[in-house]
């Protein structure tokens, strides 16, 4: 009865402190950032308070023991402090060529996954895929510099606290793979090949289908 208190009562103010401080800073942020990065710009999405209103938020929802992800808010939260910086003198240049903010805020949002689950080639795939529409392919070389910058800063602070280097790797060590017998081969290659051929068929007989069967 307890816990069901504690972790009601922890959620319940989750909710009611986001929508105090910003209700913009609710949902998981990925699709809020993809919007954003596809040129539908809504300042209240970037803003300080939801910085604020997205870190308590999470906290206090893992601490109630809600099945939330990491990925989506820490994304949302780089791309937003990716956004207060280039707000300042520093960085006024910047904020004035729009082409290259967004290309800024991919960046960040490459970081904010690399910092999550410490994988700077997924992190710079998924900044491809949550630009949607297109990618400069100059852009490339920085996203994954800042990719393996905030692993290796996520794993220099995780390491400092706790003694070890925790989940955050770099290049982790291979799983060991076992050699297959004579018969798990066979059945691999056949798997794989009925696997292979079936998108092609399935495709052309749909091609094949008349117009108005479809």
């Amino acid at each position: 009865m307890i816990y069901i208190i504690f972790s009601v009562s922890l959620a319940a103010l989750s909710s009611l402190l986001t929508q105090l401080i910003s209700p913009a800073a609710v949902g998981g942020g990925i699709p809020e950032i993809k919007s954003l990065l596809l040129g539908s710009y809504k300042r209240s999405l970037v803003t300080p308070s939801t910085i604020l209103a997205k870190c308590v938020g999470l906290v206090l929802a893992f601490g109630a023991g809600l099945s939330v992800g990491k990925e989506g808010p820490l994304v949302h939260v780089s791309v937003a402090l990716s956004d207060s910086l280039l707000r300042t003198s520093l960085f006024t240049p910047l904020r004035r060529h729009d082409a290259l903010r967004l290309e800024i805020l991919g960046c960040a949002a490459a970081a904010g996954v690399a910092t999550t689950f410490g994988t700077p080639f997924a992190a710079t795939i998924f900044s491809i895929e949550v630009t949607g529409r297109y990618f400069m392919v100059r852009n490339l070389p920085l996203t994954f510099l800042c990719a393996v910058s905030g692993t290796l800063s996520m794993k220099f602070l995780n390491s400092t606290g706790s003694g070890d280097g925790g989940s955050f790797q770099l290049f982790g060590d291979l799983p060991k793979v076992s050699r297959a017998s004579a018969a798990e081969s066979r059945a691999q290659r056949k798997g794989g090949g009925v696997g292979g051929s079936l998108p092609p068929s399935t495709t052309k007989v749909i091609n094949s289908t008349p117009q108005k069967l479809q």
